[in-house]
C-alpha cells in the first residue's frame, strides 16, 4: 500500500467511478476539496495496486472519517496505517464498513449506526408527478431562518443530532450548500413546501440529498415532486442517472413511485467523539 500524492488525483478519481454509488462521499470530496488541503473533507488516501492496476482504496477526510472502497480482503493492513489516528466514523458498503471496524478495534457505541437502501434511476425512465401550481426556486427565494431550522430538523431526525448542533450544522451545511447552487425550494404559491438537492453532480450523474417536508405537510407527495421536477431539470442539462439513499420506509416508497429501483445498499457510523486507533 502507498500514501497518495496529489498528482494521483485522476486515477484515484477514474477508480471511484467504477465503484459507485458505495464511492459517492469520497468522490465528491475529492473534486470539491482535492488531497490534503486544509478543508475537514479534504480527502487523504491509500492505494493497493494488482499488476500495476489500481484496485483498493482506503480515504480518510481531515475530520477523521474513513471511506473504504476495497475489492479485497486488504482491512487487516488498515491499523498499522492508521495508528494513532482519530476515527470520526466509517461509511461505505455494509460487509466493508462492519469488517474494517473490527479489524480497527472500534468498540465504542457509535452516536449513528444505519445501513439503508440505495435507489438509481435512469433519467429516461423518471415518472413525472402532477405538480400544479408548484415550481422549484433556488434558496434564495426562502427566509435563511426558514431554511436552517429545516436543515436542523433534518439533521435531527436522519442523524440524531441535538437541536444545538443540530443547528449549528445547518448553517455550516447552508453556506457550503449556497456555495454549489445544487439544492432547490419547492414552492406552492408563494408557500415553501419541500426542499431537495443533489450532494453530488458529477458530470451525467447526480446523487439526490437532504429532501425535506415539513412535518405537518408530509403525505401530500411534496417531498416526491420536489425531486422529480429537480431531476427533470437536470436532464436538460445532461444528467443522465441519479443515485439516492433511502433512510425511511417512507422515503423509499416516495422514489419508488417516480421510478427509482433498489441498487445496493450503503452503511454508516458516526462517533460522538473520536476513536483512537493503536495499530
Amino acid at each position: 500500500m502507498i500514501a497518495a500524492r496529489a498528482d494521483d488525483q485522476p486515477r484515484i478519481t477514474a477508480f471511484l467511478r467504477t465503484q459507485l454509488p458505495v464511492a459517492f462521499y469520497p468522490l465528491t470530496n475529492l473534486i470539491y476539496h482535492g488531497i490534503g488541503t486544509d478543508h475537514p473533507k479534504a480527502m487523504q488516501f491509500w492505494l493497493w495496486h494488482d499488476q500495476g492496476r489500481l484496485t483498493d482504496v482506503l480515504g480518510v477526510t481531515g475530520s477523521g472519517f474513513l471511506y473504504p472502497v476495497f475489492t479485497n480482503d486488504v482491512a487487516a493492513q488498515a491499523p498499522n496505517l492508521l495508528a494513532g489516528m482519530q476515527v470520526a466514523g466509517i461509511g461505505g458498503a455494509p460487509d466493508t464498513v462492519a469488517h474494517l471496524r473490527a479489524t480497527l478495534g472500534l468498540r465504542a457505541s457509535p452516536l449513528l449506526d444505519f445501513t439503508e437502501p440505495v435507489y438509481r434511476l435512469a433519467l429516461d425512465d423518471l415518472q413525472m408527478p402532477r405538480a400544479s401550481g408548484l415550481q422549484l426556486q433556488p434558496l434564495s427565494a426562502v427566509p435563511l431562518d426558514l431554511l436552517t431550522n429545516w436543515r436542523a430538523m433534518f439533521l435531527m431526525e436522519t442523524q440524531g443530532n441535538v437541536i444545538e448542533v443540530a443547528l449549528h450544522r445547518a448553517r455550516h451545511d447552508l453556506q457550503e450548500i449556497g456555495k454549489r447552487d445544487t439544492y432547490r425550494v419547492l414552492m406552492d404559491g408563494s408557500r415553501p413546501v419541500a426542499m431537495t438537492g443533489f450532494n453530488a453532480n458529477l458530470t451525467h450523474l447526480v446523487q439526490v440529498g437532504g429532501v425535506f417536508v415539513p412535518p405537518h405537510l408530509r403525505g401530500r407527495g411534496f417531498g416526491r415532486i420536489a425531486v422529480a421536477l429537480h431531476l427533470a431539470q437536470a436532464r436538460t442539462a445532461g444528467v443522465i442517472c441519479a443515485y439516492l439513499g433511502a433512510a425511511t420506509a417512507p422515503a423509499a416508497r416516495t422514489y419508488e413511485a417516480i421510478g427509482f429501483q433498489r441498487h445496493g445498499s450503503y452503511a454508516a457510523l458516526v462517533y460522538e467523539e473520536g476513536q483512537m486507533v493503536h495499530g
